[in-house]
Parts: C-alpha cells; structure tokens; sequence
C-alpha cells in the first residue's frame, strides 16, 4: 500500500537526494504528464520507470 501514499516535494527531495526546488519541478512535471492534482508514490515510480518490486 506504500504506492498510494501521497508526496510531497520535500519528502521527494529528501528520497532523492535532490534540492527542494527540482523536487518541485519534478512533482509538478508529474501532474502534468498524468493531468492529476495530487501526486502518489505509483506516479512517482511510474514517471521515473521505476519498477515498483525493486523500489520495494
């Protein structure tokens, strides 16, 4: 149930490794790409091509 939950920019940036700013870029990229309003972990894993059993 881990795919549904919701994230935030800070908590990608913190996962990532990444600047708060790009997290901001990359979560709104994401509601772009899959015209939604909040973003969930599955977005996430899906927008990077991420498989879910590795993530896991």
């Amino acid at each position: 149930m881990e795919q549904l939950q919701v994230i935030t920019a800070k908590e990608l940036a913190l996962k990532m490794g990444v600047h708060l700013n790009t997290a901001k870029v990359y979560i709104k990229d994401i509601k772009q790409e899959y015209d939604i309003k909040v973003v969930l972990s599955y977005h996430v894993l899906s927008y990077f091509k991420v498989s879910a059993k590795k993530a896991q």
